[in-house]
């Protein structure tokens, strides 16, 4: 069985919204795996991400411009997308991984859910 018939059977959700928040987790994984390569870079002074260019040695060490933050469009997509359904969302940050997980507040059983998502909470990918 599959996340996508699981999440359908388990919480009523409908495939257009499985559809949204997919997209919402490969726009996280994406940037999560640019962030872990240096492509994304935090400005300290205005707090804003920068896209960085290799230099001729490959390395992301070229400032470049200000970007659009698509981490958090995707994450306020994501967390309206799973209200509708009564759930709430996690994002780990992990690009090794999945990057969108949903569940809901009673499933978890007290328990803090950067603990027991892998467990109590649905993969979105």
């Amino acid at each position: 069985m599959s996340n996508r018939t699981r999440i359908r059977s388990r919480y009523g959700v409908t495939d257009y919204a499985w559809r949204k928040l997919r997209d919402c987790e490969r726009i996280l994984h994406k940037w999560s795996e640019d962030e872990c390569n240096g492509r994304i870079q935090w400005d300290d002074d205005t707090g804003e991400p920068h896209l960085y260019r290799k230099d001729r040695w490959g390395d992301y060490t070229a400032k470049g411009r200000p970007t659009f933050n698509f981490e958090d469009y995707a994450l306020d997509r994501a967390r309206k997308t799973a209200q509708r359904f009564g759930l709430r969302i996690y994002h780990q940050s992990d690009p090794r991984g999945c990057a969108l997980y949903v569940y809901r507040p009673e499933d978890l059983n007290g328990s803090p859910i950067e603990s027991v998502y892998p467990t109590q909470a649905l993969a979105i990918c």
